[in-house]
């Protein structure tokens, strides 16, 4: 897997029209913490994740991402990172099957199994080679949490990690968060606690209106 990243965001803010989302942020997320956005909904948590990973722009401050003592270029960043969210979609014409291959040619992959166990694991084997666009929001979501949790990249973004998912599917998720994220630098945005449980540090972006 790729060395460990980290962020800094000093005096960052985001608007949208003349809305300030947040403003006056300083942050330092050194590689390999684990950080919990929180607040309540529309305080701004996935605006906030969209800027830490590269997607959005800031409308003030900056935001630096760092691999030890050397600046990764915004252009470059992706290759490091992971995010998912309820609103990202997947390319539902494709199966499971297809699509882990074709993501972790891009990503790497952190399982050294076959497809056919991890699937298992999610209880999707039954569904494998279906297309996606056939798949309840449930699977949706835990394909997207083994698309994140299993790439080979240093920094996970979750957005609502547990959305769509049944008692048995938050269950998973705590297990393969608690598996999957030593040593790796993760943020969530949540404002559910047993999603973030165990994140050492916790940001309230209502704290920055």
């Amino acid at each position: 897997m790729k060395s460990g990243v980290g962020l800094r965001l000093h005096q960052a803010g985001k608007r949208f029209n003349r809305d300030w989302i947040f403003r006056a942020l300083s942050l330092e997320l050194p590689a390999g913490q684990q950080l919990a956005l929180t607040g309540p909904n529309g305080s701004g948590k996935s605006t906030l994740l969209g800027v830490m990973s590269g997607y959005l722009s800031l409308s003030e401050g900056k935001i630096d991402w760092f691999s030890g003592e050397k600046t990764i270029e915004r252009e470059t960043v992706y290759n490091q990172m992971m995010l998912t969210a309820p609103y990202l979609e997947l390319p539902e014409h494709l199966s499971a099957t297809e699509l882990f291959d074709f993501h972790f040619k891009l990503k790497g992959s952190r399982y050294s199994g076959d497809y056919n166990s991890l699937l298992e694991s999610a209880a999707l084997h039954r569904v494998s080679h279906k297309a996606i666009r056939d798949y309840s929001s449930g699977m949706k979501q835990r394909l997207k949490l083994l698309l994140v949790f299993y790439s080979a990249v240093p920094f996970l973004l979750l957005d609502e990690p547990t959305s769509n998912l049944d008692q048995a599917g938050i269950d998973w998720y705590l297990q393969l968060k608690e598996n999957e994220t030593a040593g790796r630098t993760l943020v969530i945005a949540s404002n559910q606690g047993y999603e973030y449980a165990g994140c050492r540090l916790q940001l309230n972006v209502q704290d920055f209106k």
